[in-house]
This record gives structure tokens, sequence and C-alpha cells, in this order.
């Protein structure tokens, strides 16, 4: 991807989820290999939203009733993770024919994993740890109840993660256990009305770490 490519994209980044987010610069950045998807992130930046600002409000609003255990919200920002996502969208609005190719969807998991995915990308060599029902892949679900059964809290405090996601879910199809790929011609299966399965991080934009007890 071009310079005026990667320009572009952080330009419609901005129109379409208010991000304020720059050309990025990898120089001198300590790189992860993401391991059989062939990129290469920077760690995420975190930036703690105010507790009297709309942007709290809002994301307080989605987190599905938990308003009132949030300890704080984080926005995440990564501008390379951002480009492979938004350029993954292209490709599949394009197959589609359609935009409405995303959810937002929340993700919980051991208090640790949660920054390790921020700073590494979701790690397929963690896949399965929690079952694989429904496939191989990266587990969200449209519930926040759901995915608090499977965030381990800090031992020392208490407090839990969650990551709300916008996840590239385009055409699901039910999915099971023998599926280590998504089926041709679909990005995402399913199994459950709350449940969705992606194989890439290329389908998966972490927006917000919500922080709660």
């Amino acid at each position: 991807m071009s310079n005026s490519e990667a320009f572009a994209l952080i330009i419609q980044a901005q129109d379409a989820f208010g991000a304020r987010l720059g050309l990025p610069d990898t120089d001198g950045l300590s790189l992860t290999n993401i391991s059989r998807e062939n990129w290469s992130i920077p760690a995420s930046t975190l930036i703690q939203v105010p507790k009297e600002s709309d942007e709290f409000q809002r994301v307080a609003a989605d987190f599905d009733g938990g308003a009132s255990s949030i300890v704080r919200i984080d926005r995440i920002e990564n501008a390379v993770w951002l480009m492979q996502y938004l350029n993954q969208k292209q490709i599949v609005d394009a197959r589609l024919g359609y935009d409405d190719t995303e959810k937002l969807l929340f993700h919980g998991c051991p208090y640790a994993a949660a920054e390790q995915i921020l700073q590494q990308a979701f790690d397929h060599s963690r896949i399965g740890r929690n079952g694989t029902y429904f496939g191989h892949g990266f587990y969200f679900s449209t519930s926040r109840q759901v995915s608090d059964r499977y965030a381990v809290p800090n031992p020392s405090t208490g407090e839990k993660r969650i990551l709300m996601c916008r996840v590239l879910v385009g055409r699901s199809c039910e999915g099971n256990s023998t599926m280590r790929i998504c089926p041709s011609n679909y990005d995402s299966t399913t199994g459950a009305s709350n449940t969705y399965v992606v194989y890439s991080n290329r389908h998966v934009l972490p927006e917000y770490l919500i922080t709660y007890k």
C-alpha cells in the first residue's frame, strides 16, 4: 500500500469513526509480526476517555446494562491495524455489494490477555482455550454478559476487561468445531444469535478497552 493510499484510508477512518489519527510512521517502532497473517503492527496506543465526556457516556450506554460497573474506558488507536481493517472491509463490501458488513461486538478475556492483544493482536496460538464449538477462530458476542463469562479478573484488584470491537462479519454461516478457516464466500461463522467467529485480525478493529468490576 502506498503512502497516498494509506493517507486516504486514514481520512476515511476519521470520517467513519471520528478517530484523531495521522499518517502512521513506523520508523523506529518495534513491530510485531502477526503469525500466519503476513503483516506486522506496532503496539496500540491507549487514550483514557474522560468520564464527563459524551464519548464516555456513549460507550457506557453500549455496555449493555453494565455502565455503573465501569472503572475506566480507554480509546484504542492503532493506525496500521486500522488500515488493514479498512482495506479488508473494502474487499468484503465490494464482493457482497453492500457496506453493512460490520457489527460492534464484545470480546472478554483474562485481564492480562487484553493488553497482550493490544500489543501483539489476537494470537492464533490461543485459539481453542475456551472451546471451538463454532470454529477455530476469534470469538465475539453482541452480549456484554456473555463476554463477561470469559473476562477473568485481576486477582489483586478484582477488575475485569472487555474489548469493544468493530468486527467485519460480512456474510455469516453456521459454524462447527471442524472449521479452521472460514468457508469460501463467507466472512464469519456463527451458531448462536449472539456469537460470531472470525479467523483473521484483519476482520477486527478494537475500539475501546473497558475496565470494570
